[in-house]
C-alpha cells in the first residue's frame, strides 16, 4: 500500500513472471523484509529468517514462459509516523536467463514504497451534471471531493 497508519498491519503481494525464452526450473521466490516491518505471516509455505529478515518461499520446481506465481506476506509497519518503507523482492532460477537485470529488484516494478502516516482520509468523489443532453460542443460537469 501507497500509505498505513502506526502500528498497523500491511499485506505486500509479490508476482514473479518469467519472461522467457525458456521454462524455468527451480524458481525461488525471496523477499527481504525492510527494517521497521514487523513479520508476521507468509503464503503458500513461506518462511522468514529472523537473522537475515528474507522470507523465502519453497521452490517452484517449473514456471513455464509467460507464466507467473504469486506471493504474499503480511506484516506490521512501525509506529512512527513519517517512516517510508521500501519494500523488495526477487526471483532466482537455475535454468539460464539472458536478461539478469530484471530478476533482481533494482527495478521500479519490483519495489513498493509505504509510507506511514498519522491519518488516512477517505475521498469520494461525487459528480453533478446533465444525465442527457442535445447535441452541443459543452457538457459542464462538477467533479466534487
Amino acid at each position: 500500500p501507497l500509505y498505513a497508519l502506526p502500528s498497523s498491519t500491511i499485506t505486500y503481494t509479490i508476482t514473479s513472471t518469467n519472461d522467457g525464452p525458456a521454462r524455468a526450473q527451480s524458481v525461488l521466490i525471496q523477499e527481504p523484509l525492510p527494517a521497521g516491518l514487523t513479520f508476521v505471516s507468509a503464503d503458500n509455505g513461506g518462511t522468514y529468517n529472523s537473522v537475515t529478515r528474507n522470507v523465502i518461499w519453497p521452490a517452484l520446481p517449473t514456471l513455464t514462459n509467460g507464466a507467473s506465481e504469486v506471493r504474499t506476506i503480511t506484516a506490521t509497519v512501525p509506529a512512527t509516523a513519517g517512516t517510508v518503507l521500501t519494500n523488495t523482492a526477487y526471483s532466482t532460477s537455475s535454468t539460464f536467463d539472458p536478461n539478469l537485470a530484471n530478476n533482481n529488484s533494482s527495478q521500479p516494478i519490483s519495489q513498493a514504497s509505504t509510507t506511514i502516516v498519522d491519518a488516512l482520509a477517505v475521498v469520494v468523489p461525487t459528480t453533478t451534471g446533465t444525465l442527457h443532453s442535445s447535441p452541443s460542443p459543452t457538457v459542464s460537469y462538477d467533479i466534487v471531493t
